[in-house]
Parts: C-alpha cells; sequence; structure tokens
C-alpha cells in the first residue's frame, strides 16, 4: 500500500471513519458504558481516526481492483455458509437472519469480506511462491 499514493473520495474517508466510530461505541456498550453520557469533542474524536481510515479505504480499493483482475469473489455457497453460522450462534432461525441481513445490507458486507479474505490469501499465497521460487 504504501507503494501506491493516490487520493481517495472523502465519502469514503468519512464512511469509513463513522464505522470505526460505530464499533468503537458498541465495544464500549457492550462492556457497560452508558455510552449517553459521554462527553467527547466529537470531531477531534474522528480527527483522530482520519489517517487510519484512509489507509483502510486505500487498502480496501487496492485489494478490490486485485480481486477484480483475479477474478476473486464470494461464492452463494460461501456466503450462505457464513448467514447459517451467524443465524446459529445467534440461535436464530436462518430465514430470519437471511431477511433481515438482506434488508440491512449485511449480506453484501458479508460477501466483500469473504472476497477480501479470498484476495488477502490470493496475495499470501503468489508471495510464498515468488519467495520459494527466489530461494
Amino acid at each position: 500500500m504504501d507503494l501506491h499514493d493516490f487520493p481517495v473520495p472523502e465519502a469514503f474517508v468519512d464512511r469509513q471513519i463513522q464505522n470505526r466510530l460505530e464499533q468503537t461505541l458498541r465495544a464500549m456498550q457492550a462492556q457497560g458504558s452508558d455510552i449517553k453520557n459521554l462527553k467527547l469533542d466529537w470531531q477531534k474524536v474522528k480527527d483522530a481516526q482520519r489517517d487510519k481510515a484512509v489507509r483502510e479505504v486505500k487498502a480496501s480499493l487496492l485489494l478490490g481492483k486485485i480481486a477484480d483482475r483475479e477474478s476473486i469473489a464470494a461464492t452463494r455457497h460461501e456466503v450462505d455458509r457464513e448467514v447459517e453460522r451467524i443465524a446459529k450462534q445467534q440461535r436464530e432461525p436462518l430465514a430470519a437472519v437471511r431477511f433481515r441481513m438482506e434488508k440491512d445490507g449485511s449480506l453484501s458486507r458479508i460477501a466483500s469480506q469473504i472476497q477480501t479474505e479470498k484476495t488477502l490469501n490470493f496475495l499470501f499465497e503468489h508471495a510464498r511462491k515468488v519467495a520459494d521460487e527466489a530461494s
């Protein structure tokens, strides 16, 4: 990533910052914090997240380009398997979980996560082959 410096759309960066903040707040709430009473300068918090968010967006865009070039995608079966795992974990009916995920966009996020994981595995395997050939 450090070899490829390019501008990223601000909307992507803003969304990534929002995602990071939401994850942090959910974690705090899960630990028993009362997030409604937090006295934070939200602009400072967002500014502190900016560099990491830009880096994450760049990585995501680069991985997306590699996945496209190498025709790496999540299969329906892989997505279905993950939805089944989540339904079992949450002890909810599969159909209800699938419906909720279709409605809130989670299915596309799952497919994207699977694609990212497969792309990273592809890059790791490719790097290992190149390293073995160089030895």
